[in-house]
Formats: C-alpha cells, structure tokens, sequence
C-alpha cells in the first residue's frame, strides 16, 4: 500500500510542486524503496541472483561508489532497498538541471536496464507467492511503477514532456511494452483496471473489452495527481456539486450584472467560413413574470440550492410541465417559439460550452464547412453513463463497513465506482423517522445496446429515458444483491441469498417493502448533452484548443477541448474555461497546469 500524506497546499495555488518528470522519477524511487519495507522481500535471501560483486560490477562508477557506501554505513539495509536508493542518489548527483530531462541519455539507458533487471529478479522471487496479498500488491505496484518509468525514458517523454506522442496507444498495449511480463497479473489488477474505470473508458458502454485510454493523457492525469496534489489526493464536496459549484458562480455573475436567459434550447449554429453568423434557439416556456426573469434557487438548510425539477410556480402553464423534462432531447414538450440571435445585433463573440455529444446536432454546419470539426466530431467519442444513489437509515459501520471512509473504483462492472457521500446529509431536508446515517453513491457506464430514438419530440419516443432508467434500476437491484454484501453485510444479507434489508433504505414516503428500494435515485446519461467524453487512443490531436475553434468569433469551453488534462473531468473543464477567456481578454495571467 502507498501512502499519500496530507500537506498544507490548496488546490490551484501558484508555484509549490511543479511537474517536473525528472522530480517525480526521484520521488517515484524514494516511493518504491518505502514499499519494500516489512515485507517478506526486505530481509530475504537473494544468493546469485542479486549478489553484490556481480551487480556492483553493472553500475556507473558514482553509482558503484553510493552502493559501496550504502552497504558499509547501513549493512542491515536489505538489497532491494540499497539498489533503489542507489539509484535515486545516482541520479540526483549526476542530475544536470542545463540537460533537458535532467541527464545525459546513456545514463538513463544504464537505469532503466538496470532497473528491467531488478523487476525480473523480484518476479523471479515472488512469482509462487502472489496467494500473498501483501507480495501481490507490492508486484504490482513495482512492476506498474517501474514499467512506466522505463517507458517515459526510452519514449523519450521524459525529455519532451510531449505526453501526446503516447497517445495512439491504449494504456494497457503501451505498458505491455515495458512491464515484466507475468501472466496478465499487472495488467488485469484493480490498479490498471480502475484507470479505465474512474474515466468511463469503455466505449460503447462495453466493460468486457477491458477499456481504451489514450497511454500518455491517463499517465500525465495520474502523474500530476499522485506526485503534484494539493492538501490531499482527494476532495469530497460539503453538499450536491450544483449548490456548492454552481449555486455561487451563478450568484457571483449575476451581481456582476450577467445576464441569464434560462429555458432557451440551442437547436443550430450557424456559420461562414471564417465566423458564426447566427444561432437558432427554442424559448422552451414562458415566465409568468418576465420583467423579473426566472429565480432558480431554492434555500434548503439555509444553503443556496438547485432544485431538482423547475420551479413550477414561475411558469405559465407550469403545473403542465410535471410529465415532462425540459433537459431531455427526446421529450415532446413543443415549447414556447422560435428565436434566432443575429451576429452584430445580438452578439459580437460566442462561446460555446455545449458538451461534445450534441455537436452532430446543433453544429452540422461548422462540421461541414470546416475540416477540423469534422475530425473531432468522427474521432472523439462519448459514452453513456448511469449513477445510483441510496440514502440509508444506520450509518455505514452498522451497514456493516469495517474499513474507512471508502471511495473506490474497480469494483463489480458495470456499476464500478462507489464512495460514501454520508458528509452531504446535513444539507438535506428528511422526515425525523425517515432521515438517513448514510449516502452511498454508485456510478459507472452503461451500455449502448440499442440504436437511441430519433431526436424529433414525437410523442412515442418521449418515454425512452424512463425506459433507460428502469434499466439502471435492474442493473441496481443485480449489482446490491450479487456484490453488495461484500460492501454492507448487514445490509445485503449473503446468508438469504443476497436479500436486501428493504427496512434499512430511507423513504421520505414511508414506503413498505420494495417501495423503499423504489424510492433510492436512478440516473441515466444518454441525452447527447449528458454523454460522458471519452479520451480513446488517436482522438487527443483531434481536440480544439478553446482559443483556436477555426472561426474568429467563436471560442470553445467544455472537457472536449484541448488543454493539460484531455479528459473528461470538472478539472479539464473549468482550464478550458480559463484559457477561452484569456483568448478573449488575456486573462488570467496564470493558469495553474497550463503556466507551471
């Protein structure tokens, strides 16, 4: 197990731990030789295959020199361990802060044969030993750490910190280059598998291929995540993402006299060759209070928040509305008329934060006219995604957690990703015999097994997101009854065949039985704005940069873009944000991961 202590940054601070590929191959070393200690390798017997004369003999004299004194100074240090801080001296004495990736290449060439070696030897001792949990993740972990090491060196990342020349591979091909081959251990563990799990990577929804991910985008997202993290490798937020991101930017800009012009559907961007022209939009509803405009917040536990349906009460024909989804693209609502906004008399510059799933739609023109566009449309892709979340009545130790607060991914397909969200329950409103001790939130892809319905608001094909979330809530029911009780023993009892204690869900309406169940929330993501953007190998260089869309007043914000991070993430999102409005004002000066 690796430890990543907590520390004082904050993230989006400037300067502190800078991404420095050289760096992190020290820390990485100074990593690897922490998680031989304890173990059944530390201490044991390595006879010919690691003896001292004949290793000496393969080291750079500076490195001879270190190992002589390593051993003589500290003779109890094991030799795994004298060998990884060998070359973690080595490297920081003969490190050349004027050479680009901070040594000559014939010294790196030494290191990473060097260290192909010492994994081979190490498998070569552990390999009968991987029924061992404590031997199989240190394998792993080595096997992992040091492959992606090697491949950075002689990929020659290292000294180009060009991550996007990896990405025409698929993680897992690139790593199979540079691993100790053993079997599909490292390959197919929880480790590698969660890198494809946290990013959604599997088209089409299809967990059982295993999953793409562009290598050098995933290995630049968990270097920076594991060596440059601020204060802690995670955050979890107070209360719901809308009412603590959303709620107070929204707030910020309006009283920074931003107009919001809300229930406006885009339906189609209209361009020339070199600028957008027009924008057609649907006025979805109208205001019963125009002059007023529509108030979207609602105070819950004295928190600004967003509720989960329109507030009815502001809209003309409002109580109409409750069958319908104003968010879906295959609801049959007809709205309320037509607008068309008019470059020069409504709008000078645009950007467009749309996410990328509805550009087929909304953005045929520009695909048509430009060649750009209609490479990033035909090689990015999306997937489908679905979320479930259950609030349940005894906190998670009697549900029958044993471990921390978990969050974790890898876990039983195709609902991978599980954390407990018990820290938001204070800003939510429960009856006193119904409020929960427990939030647990799941999510993972869902597979696109049929071709969705036209997008035309026909009555007919208004039902197919509910049909898409009565699919989530088989998939739910199946997941908690053949995996929950591995999470929740108390919960999901294994000995009555998988038997959900219906009594421990929380229920605002006091249901009986499976009605409690029922009343848990299911998500579905298939409308085109919902789509999660995926980052398959080869699709990295068809991403737009915010400031560069091919048309001169049109500027991009949304995780499809271009920038340091390439994948779908709130991260990728607001940096894109940041350099659409540098590309429009010139600022801000410094974006954290784009400047450092």
């Amino acid at each position: 197990e690796i430890f990543f202590p907590p520390h004082d940054m904050v993230p989006g601070d400037e300067g502190g731990t800078n991404f420095a590929l050289s760096a992190i191959i020290l820390t990485l070393l100074s990593v690897l030789e922490s998680c031989f200690e304890d173990t059944s390798l530390d201490g044991g017997s390595y006879g010919d295959l690691f003896d001292d004369k004949s290793f000496r003999a393969l080291l750079p004299a500076v490195f001879r020199d270190i190992y002589a004194a390593i051993k003589e100074n500290m003779p109890e240090i094991s030799a795994p361990r004298a060998f990884l801080r060998t070359l973690r001296l080595g490297l920081h004495h003969t490190r050349d802060e004027n050479t680009k990736g901070g040594w000559s290449y014939w010294i790196l060439d030494i290191v990473t044969y060097l260290l192909h070696l010492f994994v081979k030897i190490v498998w070569c001792l552990v390999k009968d030993k991987m029924d061992d949990t404590a031997d199989r993740r240190l394998w792993i972990i080595l096997n992992l750490a040091v492959g992606i090491g090697i491949g950075l060196i002689r990929d020659k990342v290292l000294f180009t910190e060009n991550f996007d020349s990896i990405d025409k591979y698929d993680l897992r091909a690139w790593l199979e280059k540079y691993i100790v081959h053993d079997g599909g251990l490292t390959l197919d563990s929880a480790l590698v598998r969660g890198f494809y799990s946290l990013a959604f990577a599997f088209p089409g929804g299809d967990t059982s291929t295993g999953g793409r991910i562009a290598a050098g985008t995933i290995l630049k997202i968990l270097l920076r995540w594991f060596f440059t993290y601020r204060g802690s490798l995670y955050y979890k937020f107070s209360a719901g993402t809308g009412d603590v991101a959303f709620a107070p930017l929204y707030e910020v800009l309006r009283r920074r006299g931003v107009k919001f012009e809300f229930f406006r559907r885009v339906e189609a961007l209209h361009c020339s060759e070199t600028e957008i022209t027009s924008i057609d939009l649907q006025r979805q509803v109208e205001l019963k209070d125009p002059a007023v405009g529509y108030e979207p917040l609602i105070s819950v536990n004295r928190l600004p928040a967003w509720p989960s349906e329109p507030l009815y009460q502001q809209i003309v024909d409002g109580e109409q509305l409750h069958d319908h989804n104003l968010e879906s693209a295959w609801d049959d609502w007809p709205g309320a008329g037509q607008i068309t906004l008019e470059q020069g008399r409504d709008f000078d510059k645009v950007v467009l934060g749309i996410p990328l799933g509805s550009f087929k739609y909304i953005c045929q023109d520009l695909i048509q006219k430009n060649a750009r566009w209609k490479e990033m449309t035909t090689l990015m892709q999306t997937v489908w995604t679905q979320g479930i979340q259950y609030w349940m009545l005894p906190p998670l130790p009697q549900l029958g957690w044993t471990g921390p607060e978990p969050m974790m991914s890898a876990y039983i397909e195709p609902v991978d990703t599980y954390a407990d969200m018990s820290q938001t329950l204070w800003a939510e409103r429960w009856p006193d015999a119904e409020t929960p001790y427990a939030v647990s939130y799941m999510c993972g892809v869902m597979q696109m097994t049929e071709t969705p319905p036209a997008y035309t608001g026909s009555p007919e094909y208004a039902g197919f997101p509910a049909q898409l979330v009565d699919r989530t809530k088989t998939t739910a029911m199946d997941w908690t009854t053949s995996g929950g009780h591995l999470l929740w023993p108390n919960f999901v009892r294994q000995d009555q065949a998988g038997q959900l204690q219906w009594e421990m869900f929380a229920d605002a309406s006091a249901g009986v039985g499976e009605e409690r169940f029922n009343a848990q929330y299911f998500r579905s993501n298939a409308d085109p704005d919902q789509q999660y953007v995926l980052s398959v190998p080869g699709s990295t260089q068809a991403r737009l940069p915010s400031g560069d869309s091919g048309f001169a007043n049109l500027y991009l914000a949304g995780d499809w873009t271009y920038n340091y991070v390439n994948a779908g993430s709130v991260e990728c999102t607001v940096t894109s944000g940041f350099l659409a409005s540098r590309a429009i004002c010139g600022q801000p000066a410094y974006i954290f991961g784009e400047d450092a």
